[in-house]
């Protein structure tokens, strides 16, 4: 057989590479890019879309695809030496397509491959010749599509269904094995679709009727092919695309199973362009799912589609005006409804009803005026001034202020108007004017039942601010949260606890915490005596210190960020361990202030 037809020497795949038994597959001609973009004009990337050009209007288009690594051998999941059959194919498809009777398109389309190259001889066999024929231009099948719109309606207002039925053929226009089938054959397909203002979702469903081939040691048949796809309207003409297609192989030879190279996958992104002449301009990219024949490692593609001016001339009712709206049927992009000029002819929706059509609301789905380009009136500061007449949208305002705060000299949040201090920061509860601590217990004479008499942390009432009966059991002493109780620790079952005995102390320790508020950041810190292994006494005294801290947040009410803990384990002795009483004191927990305000 002519070796432009086969590629009989191709490759020799291993059957069982055990013991060494080996056999030389055939390779029919078979079309290994699994990227076509639609040949009929509103198309996704790849898919086609269920509506169709008014009649007699046309489109073209052009896309450019670059696949990387589309055909390799393998073993297992690893690509033989010299295994790159096709390491890169660079295609360019042209296609044309016309409207009939408003719901008829047909499509015609011509793929080119303008380079393919790959491995001189695929897993060191000697079939260089085979494969240096494949490289080089080649013609690919020539595709035609014909689409009928079998249903297009609307629900809810909102929601447009949409359905077509599209029936492909291919003829064997191909001058090289990889780049056509050495048949035709035939592609239907199913499509529908659901959008929603600027959400597009279609899905495909369809055959690939083909002649029995064989590509290497893979026999390639029948498919069934499904595909599904996004668009979404970002901005002033700006869509963003996104599809997964794939195909798998039916009817195959009796005692073949399927495999994963049966099952060619891809998905690809992309951006695209809407101009108001009738352009689309696409970027994109894409990468194969799995080791499906065809699917490459990555793939980069550009393409373009422009819907031509109607043609007047071959439109024998183009003078006339279907919808009554005063534009005729040849400039009229919605023939059946009626609509303004300016909208091309089509209706002006009006989706949340504020007077605003579609076209010109930026907000299309929310209410609001049309000062406001039909978006809603916000107002981020709640203060009944609508963001877009509110010179301080983010700060409270009056309408005398234009929507800004009053004045405020020094910047204390309290209004000058109001301000008792106004050159002085003070707080809104003593009316702008600095908080005094008269006695420097940490509750400001505000709040101090006792503003003359200092607070005593020492269990009874801390909050007041007044002295109480009993001795202090914490103070700032030094840049510490002195405590003048030790703090004691049970043991239980998971390891230790806070015994209730050092509750008073901590509660105390919490409160002056509480009630300074300078003190930004303060650290617990735990010690050991020396007895046992230094690591161990290292965890011992964090987690303690740890327990301290959960105490303070939890119990005493004080922020997490304001307590952190450490561990010191026995490193820093207060008193020499050699005696019982002095291991007592080094057991002890401080709390040193790390930040003040």
């Amino acid at each position: 057989m002519r070796l432009r037809l086969r590629l009989a020497a191709l490759a020799c795949v291993v059957e069982l590479w055990a013991v060494g038994v080996c056999r030389v597959a055939r390779a029919d001609k078979v079309d290994v890019q699994q990227f076509h973009p639609a040949a009929t004009s509103t198309g996704y990337l790849s898919l086609d879309e269920p509506s169709v050009l008014p009649a007699f209007r046309g489109a073209v288009g052009l896309f450019l695809s670059d696949a990387h690594d589309a055909l390799v051998l393998r073993d297992g999941n690893q690509i033989v030496p010299a295994g790159h059959i096709v390491t890169h194919q660079v295609w360019l498809e042209a296609m044309g397509s016309v409207g009939f009777l408003d719901r008829f398109e047909v499509g015609l389309a011509l793929p080119v491959v303008l380079t393919q190259a790959g491995d001189a001889s695929p897993a060191g066999y000697d079939v260089a010749a085979a494969l240096r024929s494949q490289r080089g231009a080649a013609l690919g099948d020539l595709r035609l599509d014909g689409k009928i719109l079998l249903a297009d309606r609307t629900v809810h207002r909102l929601h447009q269904l949409a359905l077509a039925l599209v029936v492909g053929l291919t003829a064997p226009t191909s001058t090289k094995d990889l780049a056509g089938e050495h048949n035709a054959t035939g592609r239907p397909r199913l499509v529908f679709e659901w959008s929603i203002h600027r959400l597009h979702l279609v899905s495909s469903f369809g055959a690939i009727l083909r002649a029995r081939a064989a590509l290497l040691d893979l026999p390639v048949t029948h498919q069934l092919t499904f595909g599904v796809g996004t668009r979404i309207g970002v901005w002033r003409g700006i869509e963003v695309y996104g599809e997964l297609r794939g195909a798998v192989d039916v009817g195959l030879p009796r005692g073949v199973a399927l495999r994963g190279t049966d099952a060619p996958g891809e998905v690809e992104v992309g951006v695209g362009y809407q101009t108001s002449f009738g352009l689309r301009a696409f970027v994109g990219g894409g990468a194969g799912l799995g080791r499906g024949y065809g699917d490459p490692t990555f793939r980069v593609l550009l393409g373009a589609r422009y819907t031509l001016p109607a043609m007047k001339k071959e439109a024998p009712w183009a003078d006339e005006d279907f919808d009554h709206d005063g534009l005729p049927n040849g400039i009229d992009r919605c023939v059946r409804d009626a609509g303004p000029a300016s909208n091309g002819g089509c209706p002006d929706g009006d989706l949340d009803g504020d007077q605003v059509v579609d076209r010109l609301d930026e907000c299309p789905e929310r209410a609001g005026p049309a000062a406001n380009n039909g978006c809603p009136d916000y107002d981020t500061d709640g203060d009944n001034i609508p963001d877009r007449l509110d010179r301080c949208p983010k700060q409270q305002g009056s309408r005398q202020n234009n929507g800004c705060p009053a004045r405020d000299s020094d910047s204390d949040g309290v209004p000058d108007v109001v301000d008792r201090c106004r050159d002085k920061p003070g707080s809104a509860d003593n009316d702008g004017c600095p908080d005094i601590d008269s006695d420097g217990d940490g509750v400001v004479d505000r709040l101090d039942s006792c503003p003359f008499e200092a607070e005593v942390y020492n269990g009874v009432a801390d909050d007041d601010g007044c002295t109480d009966v009993g001795p202090a059991l914490a103070d700032l002493v030094a840049g510490q949260i002195a405590l003048f109780e030790p703090v004691v620790f049970d043991k239980d079952g998971a390891g230790e606890k806070l015994s209730p005995k050092s509750t008073r102390v901590l509660a105390a320790a919490a409160a002056l915490l509480r009630n300074h508020v300078e003190l930004t950041r303060v650290r617990i810190d735990g010690h050991t005596d020396d007895r046992g292994k230094p690591v161990d006494n290292l965890d011992l005294s964090l987690a303690r210190a740890q327990l301290v801290r959960h105490f303070f947040i939890e119990q005493g009410k004080i922020a997490a960020e304001r307590v952190t803990a450490q561990g010191f384990g026995g490193d820093r002795p207060l008193v020499d361990n050699a005696t019982l009483q002095g291991r007592a004191r080094n057991r002890r927990i401080e709390v040193t202030v790390l930040q003040t305000k």
